[in-house]
């Protein structure tokens, strides 16, 4: 009996030690510890209900330990934290981009950026641009083109010719849902005027001549990717790099890859380059 009390006293003093470290655990003002930074004179979005801005903020690793004015948290300040002065300029927290496709959009940038051209003219220049800048590329690849430039809404196979006359080009519209393309992609791709359009997709043909003008819509954009070359490990791995670095620039700090997208990319050889950019499952931007 003696012994049985002995240990409901033990299991007790052990319980109330355990409770009164948790109270005083979370009665500690964790900015006790290291800072790591402090961004003050900011503009500092809180993302609270109210809408409400700070001035500064202090930061310890990857996490956010407080925010609040410019004199609350410069109390915080240690002899290793890192102050950085950002002028008056806005802080906000780091973005997540849902849906994206990182080596897709990588690529691109590697490819003919028409997204922004203003004029027919400067859709000329880019594309001539591009291939006399790249002769050995085996494919003229881009995208962006906007249907308002064109006579009609499109563009033709012969103009294509003209700009890429000595190699396959497919440039996509800016929905990427249109494929416009030259005469060397229409033959490799063995498209005629007889070549039966696939379900839900469009061959678009002269009226005059039934020939292909070069139009590709919906799912018969499919007749001329398959033969697109595909990226190598290192064009992957190299797509990759730009699109961290460009999401970076624009203070994307995490992203949630489509399943398409993560099993084209798997991060595979990016493991091996210093961690800047987190998926849902692999890695965060910074």
């Amino acid at each position: 009996m003696a012994a049985r009390l002995t240990a409901f006293v033990v299991v007790a003093i052990v319980a109330v030690t355990l409770i009164a470290g948790l109270i005083v655990g979370a009665q500690r003002d964790d900015s006790d510890g290291p800072v790591d930074v402090i961004v003050h004179n900011a503009r500092v979005y809180t993302a609270d209900t109210a809408g409400r801005t700070a001035e500064a903020v202090a930061i310890r690793g990857n996490q956010i330990l407080r925010v609040g004015t410019d004199r609350e948290i410069s109390r915080l300040k240690r002899p290793q934290t890192t102050m950085i002065d950002a002028r008056g300029a806005t802080v906000l927290p780091g973005f997540n981009d849902t849906a994206v496709d990182l080596v897709g959009g990588g690529a691109a940038s590697d490819r003919v950026d028409l997204l922004d051209a203003p004029s027919l003219d400067d859709v000329e220049h880019r594309v001539r641009e591009w291939a006399e800048a790249n002769p050995d590329q085996p494919w003229v690849l881009g995208r962006g083109w906007q249907r308002e430039l064109f006579a009609d809404g499109r563009p033709t196979r012969q103009l294509l010719d003209r700009l890429v006359p000595d190699r396959p080009a497919r440039l996509l519209s800016s929905d990427g849902r249109t494929a416009w393309v030259n005469t060397r992609t229409l033959r490799l791709a063995k498209i005629t005027r007889k070549t039966a359009a696939p379900a839900q997709g469009t061959i678009v043909h002269d009226a005059r001549t039934g020939e292909p003008t070069g139009l590709l819509e919906g799912s018969a954009l499919a007749l001329v990717e398959r033969l697109v070359p595909a990226p190598t490990a290192g064009d992957r791995e190299r797509a990759l790099r730009t699109a961290i670095a460009t999401a970076q620039r624009h203070g994307v700090t995490s992203i949630r890859m489509s399943p398409t997208a993560r099993r084209t990319s798997r991060f595979t050889r990016a493991r091996d380059a210093p961690a800047t950019c987190r998926s849902a499952s692999t890695r965060r931007c910074r």
